[in-house]
Order: structure tokens, then C-alpha cells, then sequence
């Protein structure tokens, strides 16, 4: 990437030369108006600006008035400059892909974009270390166009400032008349809008303020008054992580909001759902509410009108709502909800938009219909209407909405219909919605656990139900649709219904007076329902459309008689004998050779394998039609005992001319292994399922030895779906071959030892196949005499991920030629290459965690890796070393998209990418991104035809030891580089000694003692560190924590109990003996284990369970009481289980998100601890033992037990003890060392003075917190 300087010769866009810029004066030349630039001109165009790698040191503004793109090196702040460091001015355009540094040198702004400025934080954009000098300091003000682009975008303000933000404190400021456009990336701290802000979901922001935009609800808000619209929260797209909103200062009373403020609403093109309202959090008790796509802040006490809380005055409502226009009337209902003992109407004429809580049939009442649309409107948007199934056959009910009259029924996002049955005598309105003249538009939305007789959904031949979102699912009876009429499925999903007792969908009737229904089928339509044992689509009329790439389906057409689909789509969404057919047909009607099964499109050659017909017929096509072919019935094998003795009869055949086999079955049970031993066979059919049927042990379902070979095409083979039982799909033994083709594999449940979904030795194509929703590990195993050529199909929806280890999918030991397809969405580490590898032209792109969908997986490599440049890769390499062997990428053309490097063990002088048959570029190297552990201590640099990892000589980091009472401790070197030895001194005060399990460095990591008492030593880190101790009287004994009984499977406390000599001294100075043992999640107290339950139900991760307690023995006893709730919070530090998965230098955007439940005495408790990647560890504070429960994922909704920073200080002096900042109200006591009550009191908000004339160590305790003082 250069820098393009253009030319005062040559017309805009024109370039004279390319440099880097290395000082800050050639950066202002460059970024500076030109000289020929006219008025028409609205920018002057730059280009790209490359700043040379060392970055530039920045000691005045930077005026920017051109368009350009900064890149390559950081700007960092000079230490004696308070200044701006970018100062967009109007005609101003830059996007930001390379780092500002602060330095952590206070300063008044960073950036500044004036009106008619615009900025753009993109790929590689970071402001970080910024410290402010005030904290009503901004790091970004913006009056001009300021945007976020990239997920990597991250604008965050230093540690240490961090620590001491308060409720001033802001670091965005986006002003009147300003647009801010948040569409991916991090900001750490505070946005201050008095504009206009855009914010789309998947953007990471703690803190906005703003100013509320009030507006006129009926019934009283505001009293009647609308305010005029200052400043807005737009949401662009659905939220996925919680904001906190406040109005300039979450401390003025409810957040400074007022009933009826806006504090958000939607775009143009996004609809805002309850989702969007529960992830805004606003302190007080309001009531958020959705309303004409805005979020609205409603105080109940001040509410007077507008919401329904009865049926009376629901109907009341509804007859009083005005006639005619376009919008409808909205009728809250209370979020209590209310019950219904009869018909709600809405008569032609009204339009109602019914939103709130739920209305419930009344239980004692058994046949009525809750809604009758009557020729009106009736729109349904976050409500839920319950028909109070008590089961299957009572109450025996109506529909919950009837639409007739030429109604319209409209659901919208988070509407519900749920538990309603009509039973077996029900006479009219059957179905949960039917809809006998009129239309139903479903929107979005939910329709689950009902029950119908008949069916779910109703269509008389006057009506129409058109699906284009929402969810159908959970349902049983006859059926889910039953169709007279029209039925449109563009979208949404139907899944996951059970128990249908004739079809899924039944279009159509066998009465040739009533056989009127049309089903047209497209778009992204999802019907996938594996639990019917009767299920799929009956049609009776040829009046069923399908059309549409997008399309999917999973359950069976049945096609009565004659009848037969238009099909307008060449099916290529669906994998292998994906669309499966079948007939149902009358006693009187007979199958013919030449019937049409399909018309109405112009068909290529390839359809038929991606159809399954059901049937003694096999399929054929011509140009215009699909038919059936043979006039009958046809032999072939039908068991799995035939197939093997048809092997053991059949000719030897050969490589490329095999002996072909017909399966005549749609399904084929795999009871035991099929073996082909030095045969060559070809396996034909028409869609055949190969399924394992084995439960009880271990299943291989073909094995080819001895030179022979298998060829399958269009085939399942399909394991047992949430077994236990390993099953593998086919074993090829050394010089042996298997040939799949057009082949889907999904349900195995693999292992890497002996039982791999495909076990290849000898060689192995997939050409177009699908490998699905399997899991387990190593699901492709290529031993070290296997080859495997993968070309085309997909591989995707695989989880090799339980709650602690991610594991390979691709396991190589051999030569694995992985030419082209989709390698995508999967749970796992996508390859391990021990063998050598090529990847040709796949995409490939999966994840790590079942959570954290941004935590990218990873290619290992342990040698050579031949990439080409038509790859996309999306997940990062991992370079390994195995014996003498070093990863190592061998590039064949210039890279498609950027890769990133991760290497552990890393060592200066590694080659890490080298040309083959093509000559590396800068452009090359400028694609390849280091993960963050390895670009803190490493630099990939040219040289040759090679990219090379070269150490970042001279870098030092910080050593600091921290103030410790009644000791102190001292360290050889106030700064190291990684790998030096440190030395570390202790020296207790007298009477005391070193509690040494509490001698750590970063509080997690142990230092090693030497053969010197009180000596120790450890290796620094690349990092800063921070050392700590404590001491404890000579006279206690406290015990080191036993972690023997822990493997690494488990979460392992740390050996030392941090603040134990607080709680000795509250307790009176007798002995402490910790203790803890691993938990069984089975073994977890009842209580806690439904918290982890619903958890997981929830989408969290279960790491491991481990019980710690404290006993404390009185002087001169040798026999510990166990303390459960502890005078002062102890500080703990659990080791996550070695084999945990750990995303950290794999992705360096990943955060890992860890909560504690912790369970004692019969309550539990959430604590959030804080992660230290490098040792792959959790540190809290805690007042309360028992049994602690790590927790990985968003978190539940248990209380919070959040570690506080603390602004309480105690200073001591001149016999007097000053306590600041102790809030108003909160007690403290003050303690001894001998553990007497000396003073207490209550804190006023400022200092507290209290007079203590003796000299020694005191304890200060409030509200489980505590500060040690020394008065001399």
C-alpha cells in the first residue's frame, strides 16, 4: 500500500510519486488544501496515506481538508502536547484504518470533526491509551459525519482512567445537527448525542446519553403537551447486547426521562421488537414500550388511560375506534393480561392494532371463538392470545381467531397464539386461525402448542393465508395447514410440529366438488419437520407451485392420484435427493408408466438427483417434465444382508469400471458392516437413505479393503441423531478408494481414535457432497497413507465443541486436496495439517464457540500448507511445530482476502510464508495480520521470497511492587525484557511472615521461591507487572488450598486466599484452613442447579463446579468450623480447565465472558469475575463460600455481585483516622488488631473523622468492604 501524491500537472486523481510518511510535517503537506483546488471542487482527493511503521510522533493538530485514507503506522501524542490530535475541518474526509495512541498523556480532545467533516473509523481503526484531562473531556467531538465500519473499530480510553470515571465523564460527543452512524466496533466508555445517531445491532457501546424526545400519548402524558424533537437513538437492526440510556446523568432522579420520552426508534428499514426495548436499560421503573416503531418510557403511576385491562372495555374500545383511513387504532392491553369468557368482534369498518399482555380463554368456558374479524382489520404485534389448553381433548374450544366477511387478520413480530384445541365434535370456526373468507398475512411471530383435530390453520375456498415470516412450530393433530383456498409460503419457518396425524400441509380435497386449493411455495421458505412420522404435504390438485433457490424443504410430498407439481425451479438449493416425492392414491387408481410428476419448467439433466422418489417407480425427465418410468414394479436389493451377498457374488470389476448394484428401496437399515474386500463396487438408486439402526454399540457402516473400491451417487448415509454411540460412514483401508458423489452425511456422532465419520488410509473423493449436523471429532480422518480430494458441496451446521474442548474436523495426517466448495458455520477447529495440505478455491469460514459467534476458529499447521490465491479463508492459521517440522503457508498467487497468523511457541527467524511457483508482494505481507499476543513481540518482515517472524528487539515492560501492610517487598529491576529473570525480596514487618500462597504477580500468576528464605524469582512476561503479597502474624498457620483432588478437566482453585489477613484479624487471630474439591454437575444442590439449567436452556456454557470453604481454628485448637458468610470479601482466583477452549491470540478482537453462580446457604448469587487471558483465569471478591459454578456466555438473570473499584480511602495521621467518600448512611466499624470494636459510625458523604491516639494496624469495615491503617 503506497501513498499517492498527485500532481500539480495533472488533473485530479492523477499521481506524481509513492513514499511513505514519516514525520508530521510531510503528513501536514499531504493532508493540507491544494493549491490548484477550485470552489467547485467539494474535497481534494489524497488517496491513500501510508505512515511508516514506527508511526509519528504528533505535538500539534493535524488540520485535515482533504479526502484520504490513513494507514499502516500509529499517530501517538507527544508527551508534552494536550492538544487535538486530528482536526477535520469542513471540506475534510478521512477514513481511520491505522492507531491513534494517547500515550496515556492527558488531554482536552483527540479528534475533532467540524461541520461539513466527516470521518470513518475502518479496518484496522483503534484510538486507545487516551487519558483525559478532565472528565468532561472528549476523545472524539463530533459536529460534522462521524461512522463506525468495521468490527475491529475500537475507540477506547485508558486503563487507569477507567478506573476513575464518574458520572460527568463522556468520550464521544456527537453535537446538534451532527450524524453519528454506529455500524460495527467497540466504544469503551460514554456517547454524550444531542443528534443524530444511527446505531445497528451488532455494535458494542457501554453508556449513551441523551437528550429524551417527547411526544403525546392519549390519556394524560406529558398533560397534553408535546415537546419539540431534540435528539435521537436510531436503531438500524435488531440489538444484541444490553446499553444503558440515561438524560445527561444516570444520578438525577429516573434518569432524567419523563413519561412519554422517546428514547429510540426505528429505522426506515428495521421494525423495532420488545428485544430491541429489553436491551436498552434505563434506571427507575419504567415501563418500555413499543409504539409505532419507537421505544417509549411510560411511568405507570402517571398512566390514566389507554390500556385495556378487561374485556368490556376491550369491545368497547373496538366499536368506539374510528372508521375508514389507512392506520390503525392501537389498543394497549395491560401487561397483566386479563381473561375472556366470550367472543371479542371486529366488525367491517375497523382497523385494530392490539398490542401489550395476554388475553387468556377463560377456563371454565369451553366453546367460543376469542376473535371474530367481521369484514375488519385486526393487526396483532407483541401480544399473546392463550386458548388455555388444559390437553389434548378439554376444553374442547374454537378457533382463537376467525376472519370471515372478507376480513384481514395481520401478525406481526412478537405475537403469540398459543394452546388451543378444537376437538373431534367441534362443528364450526375449527383450526386455531381459520380463515373461511378473508386473509391472513403472517408477518412474523409465533403459533405453537396448539392442538387441532382437523388442522392448525384453516383456508375456505375464499380465503388466502400468506406467510412471509414468523414461526409455526410445536403443534399437533390432523395437521398444520389444511388449504381450500390460496396459500402462499414466501417465508418464515414451519418446524419442529409433532404427532400429524395425516399430513403436514393438505392441499386440496379428495372430493372432486371441494378439490379448489392453490399452493405456491418461494423465496426462503423452511419446512422441516423429522418428527411427523406422517408428514410432509399432501397435494390433491395440480395446482401447486414451487419456485425459488432459496427454497428448502425437508418433509415429503405426497401427490394424490394424479396430481403433480409446477415446479419452476431447477432445485438447486437442495443437496442430494433433498426433495423427496412420493404418491397416495385411491383403491381404484393405478400408477402408470409416463405419469407426470412435475411440469412446467425447463429442466436440466442433474434434477433428478436432487429428488427421492418413494416408490416402486424410479424417476425421468425430459426438457418439460419429470414422469415416471419402467410401467412397474423394479427388482433390486432391498437389505442390508442382500447388499452384502450381492458383494460377495459380484464381479471384481475395476477402478474405473465397477460392478454396478441397484438398491430398490428408498431406505436401506445398516444393521452390521458391509465389507467390500478387493471389489470394485457401484452402488445405484434413486435417493437411498443408508441409516444406521445400531444403538447399543459402536457402528461401521461400510469397510473397503484389499485394494477394493466403493462408489456411491445420490445417496444419505445417516447416522442415529443424538446417540451416544460412535458410528462411522465408510472405512477405507490403505491402497484402497472410495468415491462419493452427490452424497449427504449427517448424524454421525465421530471420534478421532477408531471411529471417524469417514476413516481414510487409502484415497477419497467427495465430489459435491454435503456433510451436516454432525458432531464429535475428527468427522474427516486422512491417516498418514490417505488422500482425500474434496471437490465442491458443503460442509457446514458440524459441532466438534462440548462445554470445555473444541476439536478438529479435518484431521490430516496424509495429503489432504481440499479444490472447491463451503467449508462454513461450523463448531470446530476447521483442519489440523500434520500431513500437507493444499487449499485450491474453497471458502472456508467457521467458529470456535457455540457462543461468541465472532470467536473465529482456526487452521492448524504443523508443516507445509500450499495455499492459492483463489482461496477465501476466513478463519485465522495457527502455526505448530510437530518434531522437526515447521508450519509454514506456500503461497501459489497473490492472497483474496486478509489471513491472520497466530503462533504459540513462536521463535525469531521462523519462516511463516513462502512464494511457490510466485513472488511475494508488499501487498502480500499487508494482507497477513498478526494475532495480538504475537504483534506485541513479533513482526512479519520480507526477506527474499519469504515472510519471516523477526523479534521486536529492545521492548521492556514495567515492573512494580505493590504497598503491603506489616511487610514490603522489592524486586531487582524496575524494568525487563520477556524472558528475564526477576528476583523478588519480602521483608515482613516484625511478629509477621509471608503468607507465601499470596505472593503472585498480576494477582494470578505464582512467583518460585529459591534456596534463600524469603527469596523468589520469576520470568517476565511480555506485559507489565504488578507485584503483590501479604503477611499474616507469626503465630497463625494458614493452610494451602489442596488442589490434588482436581484434573485438568476442571476448574482448579488458586492455592491462596487473597485479604485473609483481614478476616484473621475480625475473627481473632487463630488459624484458617481453606479447603475445596471438585462438584459433579449432577452432584450441584438443587437450587443451583436449576439456575444452571436455565442457563444453559438459554444458550449459556457449562464450565465446572467446585466447593471452597474457609475453616477457621480457634487459638490452640486443632479442629477447623467451616465459615460459609464471611465478615470481609476474600479475593479468589480459579484456573479454567486446561482443556477449555481459549480464544485469546486467536482472534484478537474476542473478549471471554465468564460469570460465577455461586450457592450458599440455599441462596445463589451471579458474580461477574475479571479474565486474564495470558493465564486463562478468573479473580474475584467474594464475601459468601460454598459451591462456585463457572459459567460461560451472556449470563443469567440470578442477582449481581459486581466487583467494585472502590473510592472509599482512609488516611491516617496526627491520632486522627480520615475517611473519605463513604457514602451517605453507610455504617463502618473499626477494628484492632486484636479484632475489638474500637469506633463506628455512619459515613456523611465526605470525610469522617475519627480520633484514635494508640499506634498499630486498624481495620476499617462497611458493607462487606474493608481498608487496613497503620497509625504510628
Amino acid at each position: 500500500m503506497w501513498l499517492i501524491l498527485m500532481s500539480v500537472s495533472f488533473s485530479p486523481g492523477a499521481f506524481a510519486q509513492k513514499r511513505e510518511i514519516k514525520t508530521l510535517d510531510e503528513l501536514l503537506e499531504v493532508l493540507r488544501p491544494m493549491a490548484y483546488q477550485t470552489k467547485s471542487d467539494s474535497v481534494g482527493i489524497v488517496g491513500d496515506v501510508l505512515i511508516a511503521e514506527d508511526g509519528i510522533s504528533v505535538d500539534r493538530s493535524i488540520p485535515v481538508a482533504v479526502k484520504a485514507s490513513l494507514k499502516g503506522g500509529p499517530l501517538y501524542r507527544a508527551a508534552d502536547y494536550e492538544g487535538a490530535i486530528l482536526d477535520i475541518g469542513p471540506d475534510g474526509d478521512l477514513t481511520l484504518a491505522n492507531t491513534i495512541d494517547g500515550k496515556n498523556v492527558p488531554a482536552s480532545q483527540t479528534i475533532v470533526i467540524e461541520a461539513g467533516g466527516r470521518l470513518e473509523l475502518a479496518d484496522g481503526a483503534k484510538i486507545v491509551n487516551v487519558m483525559k484531562a478532565k472528565r468532561a473531556d472528549y476523545v472524539i467531538s463530533n459536529s460534522g459525519s462521524f461512522e463506525m465500519t468495521s468490527a475491529d473499530a475500537v475507540v477506547n480510553v485508558a486503563d487507569a482512567y477507567l478506573e476513575q470515571l464518574d458520572i460527568i465523564s463522556r468520550d464521544v460527543f456527537n453535537a446538534e445537527g451532527a450524524k453519528s452512524s454506529l455500524y460495527k466496533g467497540t466504544i469503551g466508555g460514554r456517547l454524550l448525542n444531542y443528534g443524530d445517531l444511527s446505531l445497528y445491532g451488532g455494535f458494542d457501546i457501554r453508556d449513551i446519553w441523551i437528550k429524551a424526545t417527547h411526544m403525546l400519548i392519549s390519556g394524560g402524558v406529558n398533560d397534553g403537551q408535546a415537546a419539540s424533537q431534540v435528539a435521537s437513538i436510531t436503531i438500524e437492526s435488531r440489538l444484541q447486547q444490553d446499553i444503558n440510556i440515561s438524560s445527561f446523568s444516570p444520578l438525577i432522579v429516573a434518569s432524567g426521562f419523563r413519561h412519554g420520552d422517546i428514547i429510540a426508534k426505528g429505522g426506515a428499514n428495521y421494525r423495532l421488537t420488545a428485544n430491541d426495548a429489553d436491551h436498552l436499560l434505563v434506571s427507575g421503573s419504567w415501563e418500555k414500550r413499543v409504539m409505532d416503531n419507537t421505544i417509549v418510557l411510560i411511568d405507570p403511576e402517571q398512566e390514566t388511560g389507554g390500556v385495556i385491562s378487561n374485556e368490556r372495555d376491550l369491545q368497547t374500545a373496538i366499536n368506539n375506534a374510528k372508521e375508514g383511513g389507512t392506520k390503525p387504532t392501537e389498543l394497549v392491553i395491560s401487561e397483566s393480561g386479563f381473561d375472556l369468557t366470550g367472543s371479542i368482534t371486529i366488525p367491517k369498518g375497523k382497523r385494530i392494532l392490539l398490542t401489550g399482555g395476554t388475553i387468556k380463554r377463560a377456563a371454565e368456558q369451553e366453546r367460543f371463538c376469542m376473535f371474530i374479524v367481521d369484514g375488519g382489520f385486526l393487526t396483532l404485534r407483541d401480544i399473546t392470545l392463550d386458548g388455555n389448553r388444559q390437553s389434548y381433548d378439554y376444553p374442547q374450544s374454537s378457533s382463537i381467531v376467525w376472519v370471515h366477511n372478507s376480513g384481514y387478520l395481520e401478525m406481526g413480530e412478537g405475537a403469540v397464539l398459543r394452546n388451543n384445541t378444537d376437538g373431534s365434535d367441534t362443528t364450526d370456526k375449527i383450526g386455531t386461525v381459520n380463515v373461511w373468507d378473508g386473509t391472513f398475512v403472517m408477518n412474523g411471530g409465533t403459533i405453537r402448542d396448539n392442538y387441532g383435530f382437523h388442522s392448525i390453520i384453516e383456508i375456505g375456498q375464499e380465503g388466502e393465508f400468506r406467510m412471509v415470516d414468523g414461526l409455526i412450530t410445536a403443534n399437533a393433530g390432523g395437521g398444520i395447514i389444511y388449504n381450500m383456498g390460496n396459500l402462499n409460503l414466501y417465508g418464515g419457518r414451519i418446524i419442529e410440529n409433532t404427532n400429524v396425524r395425516n399430513a403436514l400441509i393438505i392441499n386440496g380435497n379428495g372430493n372432486p366438488e371441494m378439490n379448489t386449493g392453490r399452493l405456491h411455495m418461494c423465496n426462503d421458505m423452511v419446512i422441516n419437520n423429522p418428527k411427523c412420522t406422517i408428514g410432509g404435504i399432501v397435494s390433491y390438485t395440480n395446482d401447486f407451485i414451487l419456485e425459488g433457490n432459496a427454497f428448502i424443504l425437508e418433509d415429503k410430498i405426497t401427490l394424490h392420484n394424479d396430481a403433480y407439481i409446477m415446479l419452476q425451479s431447477q432445485l438447486s438449493q437442495f443437496d442430494a435427493g433433498g426433495l423427496r416425492i412420493s404418491h397416495q392414491c385411491d383403491a381404484n387408481f393405478q400408477l402408470a408408466n409416463g405419469q407426470v410428476v412435475a411440469q412446467g419448467g425447463k429442466y436440466s439433466e442433474d434434477i433428478l438427483s436432487k429428488i427421492t422418489y418413494e416408490g416402486e417407480f424410479q424417476l425421468a425427465a425430459d426438457e418439460s417434465k419429470i414422469y415416471l418410468s419402467n410401467g412397474g414394479a423394479t427388482t433390486g436389493i432391498r437389505t442390508r444382508a442382500e447388499l452384502q451377498a450381492a458383494i460377495n457374488e459380484a464381479a471384481t470389476g475395476s477402478l474405473s469400471e465397477p460392478t454396478e448394484l441397484r438398491i430398490a428401496v428408498a431406505g436401506m437399515d445398516m444393521d452390521q458392516m458391509v465389507t467390500i474386500k478387493g471389489k470394485h463396487i457401484k452402488l445405484t438408486g434413486n435417493g437411498v437413505r443408508y441409516l444406521n439402526v445400531v444403538e447399543d454399540v459402536n457402528n461401521r457402516m461400510f469397510s473397503v479393503e484389499d485394494g477394493g473400491s466403493l462408489t456411491i451417487e445420490s445417496a444419505f448415509l445417516e447416522g442415529l441423531a443424538g446417540s451416544s454411540k460412535y458410528c462411522t460412514f465408510v472405512y477405507v483401508s490403505s491402497g484402497s478408494s472410495l468415491s462419493l458423489k452427490n452424497v449427504t452425511m449427517k448424524g454421525a456422532l465421530s471420534d478421532l481414535q477408531n471411529w471417524s465419520m469417514l476413516r481414510v488410509y487409502g484415497n477419497c473423493t467427495l465430489s459435491n457432497c454435503t456433510i451436516t449436523n454432525n458432531n464429535g471429532k475428527a468427522m474427516i480422518f486422512v491417516g498418514s497413507t490417505g488422500q482425500c480430494r474434496i471437490e465442491g458441496g458443503k460442509i457446514t451446521g458440524n459441532s466438534c465443541s462440548d462445554s470445555k474442548t473444541t476439536s478438529t474436523l479435518i484431521y490430516n495426517l496424509g495429503a489432504l486436496d481440499y479444490v472447491s466448495g463451503e467449508f462454513t458455520n461450523n463448531h470446530a477447529i476447521s483442519i489440523s495439517s500434520n500431513g500437507t495440505t493444499v487449499l485450491r478455491s474453497p471458502r472456508i469460514k467457521n467458529y470456535l464457540s457455540t457462543l461468541i459467534q465472532d470467536e473465529g476458529s482456526a487452521i492448524w499447521v504443523y508443516s507445509r500448507l500450499d495455499l492459492y490465491g483463489t482461496a477465501s479463508v476466513g478463519d485465522a492459521f495457527y502455526l505448530g511445530k510437530s518434531g522437526s517440522n515447521y508450519g509454514c503457508l506456500y503461497l501459489h498467487g497473490a492472497l483474496k482476502n486478509t489471513v491472520e497468523l497466530v503462533c504459540h511457541d513462536v521463535r525469531d527467524g521462523w519462516v511463516a510464508v513462502q512464494g511457490a511457483d510466485y513472488a511475494l508482494t508488499s501487498s502480500d505481507l499487508n494482507k497477513i495480520t498478526l494475532a495480538k499476543a504475537l504483534a506485541e513481540e513479533y513482526k512479519l518482515v520480507k526477506e527474499e521470497n519469504k515472510f519471516v517472524l523477526r523479534s521486536l528487539k529492545g521492548k521492556t515492560y514495567n515492573v512494580k511492587t505493590e504497598k503491603c501492610e506489616n511487610g514490603m517487598i522489592t524486586a531487582d529491576k524496575a524494568t525487563a525484557a520477556e524472558g528475564e529473570d526477576i528476583t523478588v525480596t519480602v521483608t515482613p514487618a516484625s511478629g509477621y511472615k509471608l503468607y507465601a500462597e499470596q505472593l503472585r504477580y498480576n494477582r494470578v500468576w505464582p512467583l518460585q521461591p529459591t534456596n534463600k528464605t524469603n527469596v523468589f524469582t520469576f520470568k517476565m512476561p511480555a506485559r507489565d507487572v504488578s507485584i503483590s503479597a501479604e503477611f499474616i502474624p507469626d503465630d497463625v498457620t494458614v493452610s494451602p488450598v489442596d488442589t490434588t483432588g482436581f484434573t485438568p478437566d476442571d476448574v482448579t482453585p488458586g492455592t491462596g486466599i487473597g485479604n485473609l489477613d483481614s478476616l484473621i484479624i475480625i475473627l481473632g487471630g487463630g488459624g484458617v484452613k481453606p479447603e475445596a474439591s471438585p462438584v459433579p454437575e449432577e452432584d450441584l444442590p438443587g437450587n443451583l442447579a436449576d439456575e444452571v439449567g436455565d442457563a444453559t436452556d438459554n444458550g449459556d456454557e457449562y464450565v465446572g463446579s467446585l466447593e471452597e470453604l474457609i475453616g477457621i481454628l480457634s487459638p490452640g485448637s486443632s479442629d477447623a468450623q467451616s465459615v460459609y458468610v464471611l465478615p470481609v470479601k476474600v479475593a479468589i482466583v480459579f484456573y479454567l480447565p486446561k482443556t477449555l477452549t481459549k480464544a485469546d491470540g486467536l482472534r484478537a478482537s474476542t473478549e471471554e465472558k465468564y460469570y460465577i453462580l455461586n450457592e450458599c446457604e440455599g441462596t445463589v448469587t451471579r458474580i461477574v469475575p475479571e479474565y486474564d487471558a495470558d493465564a486463562h483465569a478468573l479473580f474475584f471478591k467474594t464475601d459468601r463460600m460454598g459451591v462456585f459454578t463457572v459459567m460461560r456466555g451472556g449470563g443469567s438473570s440470578t442477582p449481581n455481585e459486581r466487583i467494585s473499584s472502590g473510592v472509599v480511602k482512609a488516611v491516617a495521621g496526627n491520632d486522627q483516622l480520615l475517611l473519605y467518600n463513604l457514602p451517605v448512611g453507610e455504617t463502618y466499624r473499626i477494628y484492632d488488631i486484636a479484632g475489638r470494636l474500637v469506633d463506628m459510625g455512619v459515613g456523611n458523604g465526605s470525610i469522617v473523622r475519627v480520633e484514635l491516639p494508640e499506634a498499630g494496624v486498624y481495620l476499617i469495615k462497611w458493607k462487606q468492604e474493608s481498608l487496613k491503617v497503620m497509625m504510628r
